[in-house]
């Protein structure tokens, strides 16, 4: 009678741990899904996110977009979510999040998250339902603050057609689908003008600007699409068109830095010039490679 006393009482102690336990996820999980989606601290992108949301979510390859999730991290998607029926299996969970502000406002989103060392990151994030009404102002609104008269109508225009589902995906991802991709093919002239400006103001020469003016001429909207929205394919028509920039690039950075030197920018400009330009190029976003190279040269 005693042992099973005991018994009783070591069941409740141990469902207690496992609800204290589950509970903690929850409250874990919540916090990661606010930052997320609410948060402007850039340090997300490495902590809160997997490498497969960053990549569908951005539209872009790694390592740019970490890159690119960190200078977007300024302009949250929410002004604030309200996080629910939060279900945990595992290294495994979903939980139900209704947006507040942004082009989600007033819709539900289904987040999915997977544990990695201890930690909950988002993994992937689907509209369950959409508010078109407030989704569909808000876009305009969007719109109205960059585009010209006829990109704006071209782009309202191609909303409209969408489904509810498939605006539910252009609101959360970029690529060809979604609002680049729109940009592109309703007000390309200003796409590839804002590229080349980007080019003029990089040390990239004269040359290498009417390169880039004469190769995105030429090019279909899916490769335009890929230089505005991916950093590597932008670094890839810099190798194109004007490689030594690359390197002058990492010159200035280096020697500029506070322990930097000419000397320490010329020992990382030699050790970089064997590599092909798309790789110097992608070697400035890996930093762990980046560091250990400014080690070896210091």
């Amino acid at each position: 009678m005693k042992w099973g006393v005991a018994g009783a009482l070591l069941l409740i102690l141990v469902g207690g741990f496992v609800l204290q336990r589950m509970t903690s996820d929850e409250r874990r999980i919540e916090r990661t899904i606010e930052l997320v989606a609410t948060g402007s601290d850039p340090g997300y992108c490495d902590e809160k996110v997997t490498d497969a949301y960053l990549e569908h979510v951005v539209g872009a390859r790694l390592p740019f977009a970490d890159e690119i999730c960190e200078l977007a991290a300024s302009q949250p998607a929410a002004d604030e979510v309200d996080v629910g029926e939060v279900s945990v299996d595992g290294d495994r969970a979903t939980a139900r999040v209704t947006f507040t502000g942004g082009l989600l406002d007033g819709s539900e989103v289904l987040a999915g998250l997977v544990k990695t060392d201890g930690d909950w990151r988002v993994d992937r994030l689907s509209v369950a339902r959409l508010n078109r009404a407030r989704f569909r102002r808000a876009y305009e609104r969007y719109l109205r603050s960059f585009a010209s008269k006829g990109g704006l109508r071209c782009a309202l225009s191609r909303e409209r057609r969408l489904t509810d589902s498939e605006a539910g995906r252009f609101a959360l991802e970029d690529g060809p689908d979604g609002m680049t991709g729109a940009a592109v093919a309703c007000d390309r002239a200003s796409v590839e003008g804002n590229i080349v400006e980007a080019f003029a103001a990089s040390a990239v020469d004269r040359r290498g600007v009417r390169c880039a003016r004469r190769t995105l001429a030429s090019a279909d909207d899916v490769r335009v699409l890929h230089v505005q929205l991916d950093p590597g394919a932008y670094g890839d028509l810099i190798a194109t068109c004007d490689p030594g920039a690359i390197l002058d690039q990492f010159a200035r950075e280096v020697a500029a830095e506070e322990d930097g030197s000419q000397a320490r920018a010329e020992c990382v400009v030699a050790r970089l010039r064997g590599l092909p330009p798309n790789e110097q190029f992608r070697l400035g976003y890996e930093d762990d490679r980046f560091e250990a190279l400014l080690e070896r040269c210091a």
